[in-house]
């Protein structure tokens, strides 16, 4: 139990103090102050207590000229602990839940984020090569990147953003990822599926892309569950765009979409692979309106 109040205390030194660049950086109207909540159902589904059970969820996400994380209010006790790759993942550990027991959580949010489209230094090879979901070296997905190619790389990345509205089918929400490959070889997928083919045709154009989880909102909001989703994004000129097929978007205003997560299967934090959610234990967690 020491480690885990020693968790607990680093949690509220961090809450207030992330790391991300001061405002004074960047000419104030290119930022805009949120507010947005979400809301958690955590339950113990057995019939017996359950001790020493891990929450990991992923909080919006700090990335320079981006977003900034203000603060995290969380109805528990809780620590926020950031990662090399700007993910803030909320940690809260319950000694013991009784039986059947469901306790709501609640996260209220404050940040900065964007309203245009944002400057990194130059991204890692990371976000070129072959990985799970996103098969840029298959030759189905090679061949098709070959006819996409253009004189430069801006173009390359339009062709490739509008070969996929214009030829894969919106299948409705899918409850498990199925990648770029399997969107080429059925024609069809969800918002998922078209982050990860328009990420795996440029990557294969050897442009540097990226599957980004999270929402898209206008205004201060309550997050719903329903409303989770992924995009991609492709490293242009000393920029990251926001290329989002499903909703046929290109470049749309960086301040309506919300990171919490950038996909890669090297993320070596506790959620890892998933999108949103990870527990260490029998618990059960979930995003609820």
């Amino acid at each position: 139990m020491k480690r885990r109040l020693a968790l607990l205390s680093l949690g509220g030194a961090l809450v207030h103090g992330f790391p991300a660049a001061a405002d004074g950086n960047v000419e104030p109207k290119k930022w805009t102050r949120r507010r947005v909540r979400f809301s958690l159902l955590l339950t113990n589904p057995t019939e017996r207590k359950l001790k020493a059970q891990a929450i990991y969820c992923y909080l919006p996400a700090s990335a320079l000229g981006r977003q900034n994380l203000i603060s995290a209010s969380v109805s528990v006790p809780h620590a926020v602990i950031p990662d090399s790759y700007g993910h803030n993942l909320l940690v809260m550990e319950f000694s013991e839940l009784q039986p059947h027991m469901r306790k709501n959580i609640t996260v209220d949010i404050i940040l900065n984020i964007g309203t245009l489209a944002y400057g990194s230094t130059t991204p890692s090879q990371e976000w070129l090569r072959d990985e799970p979901f996103i098969e840029c070296d298959a030759r189905e997905i090679r061949d098709i990147a070959v006819k996409l190619k253009r004189a430069d790389q801006i173009s390359t990345a339009k062709a490739s953003f509008k070969w996929v509205v214009e030829n894969i089918r919106d299948s409705g929400y899918l409850s498990e990822d199925r990648g770029a490959l399997d969107a080429i070889l059925s024609g069809h997928g969800d918002c998922t599926e078209f982050a990860y083919l328009i990420v795996a045709l440029c990557r294969a154009n050897g442009i540097p892309s990226r599957m980004v989880g999270g929402h898209v909102i206008v205004k201060d909001a309550v997050l719903a569950p329903y409303d989770y989703h992924n995009w991609a994004e492709v490293y242009v000129s000393g920029y990251w765009i926001i290329a989002d097929a499903q909703k046929g978007f290109w470049d749309p205003p960086s301040n309506e979409y919300l990171a919490f997560r950038f996909h890669s299967d090297l993320i070596s934090n506790r959620v890892g692979m998933k999108h949103r959610f990870h527990v260490d234990g029998d618990a059960q967690v979930a995003l609820v309106e």
